[in-house]
């Protein structure tokens, strides 16, 4: 059901991408964010691959699926994620695929296995709920920051990349950084 509903809700967005710029995209998925936090605050949170029957059709499927997808082509680059889009649609046209076809053929195209990405995404539930203590120190002519950042919730554990944004006096900073 995530393969179906989570597609439909991801690609409507990317359509809006194409049609009316990123800020129409970014719109469409803060939407599908609303969604899955709503769901997740007052009902029963479960795996997106192979939910119990009187869940099958929950939010979780249609927005938490589209938020996995576009996790994924963050991770990936948009253009491996689209050649990879390409071939699963290419290879299981007018035919039946399953989350283990996706899977491989996007390992295949980010040049590593994802099997953690889709484990962790797919049947974990849950999601990172983050805390950060930050430590600055004086550096030569300018400051160290330091960022301790733990993951929380008490479901799965997750593994993904961070951004942080850094704004200071001389403008603003993006690091990345993997958490673990």
């Amino acid at each position: 059901i995530w393969l179906n509903e989570g597609f439909a809700t991801f690609y409507e967005a990317v359509w809006q991408e194409d049609f009316y710029g990123p800020a129409a995209f970014d719109a469409r998925m803060r939407h599908a964010q609303v969604q899955v936090f709503g769901w997740l605050s007052g009902r029963e949170d479960h795996p997106l691959l192979d939910p119990p029957p009187p869940l099958l059709f929950s939010s979780l499927e249609y927005y938490k699926g589209a938020w996995v997808l576009r996790m994924l082509r963050d991770l990936m680059g948009k253009p491996a994620f689209n050649a990879a889009i390409t071939e699963y649609l290419t290879t299981y046209a007018y035919g039946n695929a399953d989350t283990d076809d996706l899977r491989r053929i996007t390992g295949r195209h980010y040049g590593r296995p994802l099997y953690w990405y889709f484990d962790q995404w797919l049947m974990g539930t849950g999601y990172p709920r983050l805390s950060y203590v930050p430590v600055f120190s004086p550096s030569g002519d300018g400051w160290t920051a330091q960022i301790a950042v733990q993951q929380t919730q008490s479901t799965t554990i997750f593994r993904f990349p961070l951004e942080i944004r850094i704004t200071t006096t001389a403008g603003d900073t993006l690091v990345s950084a993997w958490i673990e």
